[in-house]
């Protein structure tokens, strides 16, 4: 059996995590990669649990086979696994 095939994108979370999830599925994208902070900043703010309830609610209608976060690389230089 041929397994799906993962097409995706880097998806901005502005608007909400959820956002991520309905941009992608607006090109068509299987899966999708968000960006959760500003690359330009060390820290995010919290997300709300509206933001938290809307986005497992996308997630659960099983319209992407993957979603992954992505965040700055400057911090994964750093982790003691890297250095």
């Amino acid at each position: 059996m041929t397994e799906p095939l993962l097409l995706g994108a880097h998806m901005s979370i502005g608007g909400g995590v959820h956002t991520a999830i309905e941009r992608g599925r607006s090109i068509n994208c299987t899966a999708i990669q968000m960006f959760v902070k500003n690359n330009m900043q060390w820290f995010a703010r919290p997300l709300a649990r509206e933001e938290i309830r809307a986005f497992l609610e996308h997630r659960q209608r099983g319209q992407l086979l993957q979603s992954r976060d992505h965040q700055s690389a400057v911090s994964h230089e750093f982790h003691p696994r890297f250095v």
